[in-house]
């Protein structure tokens, strides 16, 4: 599979359709003034005013501006899922991730507050941490690791013959995981509760506990929301037999590598294009300044 990805979100609606509502619905919430419908605390909203509609809805909005940022960071980031799986299987996956945490995560807050007698868990978290969660383990499991790089750091306080220096190694996946960090710290103790059972519930979706990945796609969401034109450009097809993410990851890279296995042999002047081995980057830099 190709390494470049495409530039902007042109081949990605449905990355591009939850950066946008993600944003809309916040701002909306908060120009109406009516951000509140979003928070989820146990007490005094469930137990005693019964109000159960937040627990359907606290995923659909962000209470804070600064979580609404970072959760369109992370969609941007996760878009490369989107490539893997094609636009009509990753807006499916999302929809079982959305009801699978909903469900999870109000029914333990629920079960917890009603069996201990401490309000040790009141309240849930806002916007669609637990969808980030679950499409992180997605994440980290498909997504390859390109390249590493080292940060060294040294104590500016002591005698410079003495100096100790730290090594960080860091990868080219180091941006969202401070993402994902700086989520959860930013919702506090509920935000790692929630984020903990929402990665279990995309593990347990990846590895076939909880059924529907293979099987369960978003009616008339190909006709209304991914083009035609789209679906050809990213190689959109139907995982019809229940291959795994594995198989379709290779599937994939296979069509995306041997572009012309469809029309026959590639034409004498391709398949000689490439006799020259490939040059360094240091050479190729020398040659460009040389006379």
């Amino acid at each position: 599979m190709s390494m470049e990805t495409p530039a902007g979100l042109y081949k990605y609606p449905v990355t591009k359709l939850c950066m946008i509502g993600t944003t809309l619905v916040t701002l909306i919430a908060s120009i109406a003034n009516f951000k509140y419908i979003f928070i989820v605390k146990y007490d005094p909203f469930i137990s005693e005013y019964h109000q159960y509609f937040r627990l359907l809805i606290f995923q659909l909005g962000c209470v804070n501006e600064t979580d609404m940022a970072l959760l369109v960071l992370l969609w941007y980031q996760f878009r490369n899922l989107e490539r893997l799986m094609g636009s009509l299987k990753y807006i499916s996956v999302i929809s079982l991730i959305l009801v699978y945490t909903t469900t999870c995560v109000a029914g333990l807050n629920g079960l917890v507050n009603r069996i201990l007698p401490w309000k040790i868990w009141n309240s849930l978290t806002t916007g669609c941490l637990p969808v980030m969660l679950a499409l992180f383990h997605f994440y980290k499991e498909y997504t390859p690791q390109v390249y590493e790089f080292e940060v060294l750091l040294t104590q500016p306080w002591s005698q410079k013959n003495h100096r100790k220096q730290y090594k960080w190694v860091l990868n080219d996946q180091f941006l969202v995981n401070a993402l994902i960090s700086i989520l959860l710290l930013n919702q506090g103790v509920e935000g790692m509760i929630c984020g903990f059972i929402s990665w279990i519930c995309g593990v347990f979706l990846d590895k076939g506990l909880l059924p529907g990945m293979d099987r369960w796609r978003l009616p008339l969401v190909e006709h209304f929301l991914l083009s035609k034109d789209t679906n050809n450009n990213q190689g959109f097809y139907e995982n019809s037999g229940g291959e795994t993410s594995e198989e379709l990851l290779i599937r994939r890279g296979d069509r995306e590598e041997s572009p012309g296995t469809g029309d026959g042999a590639l034409p004498l002047d391709d398949e000689n294009a490439n006799d020259e081995p490939a040059r360094p980057l240091g050479v190729q830099f020398l040659e460009t300044f040389r006379t």
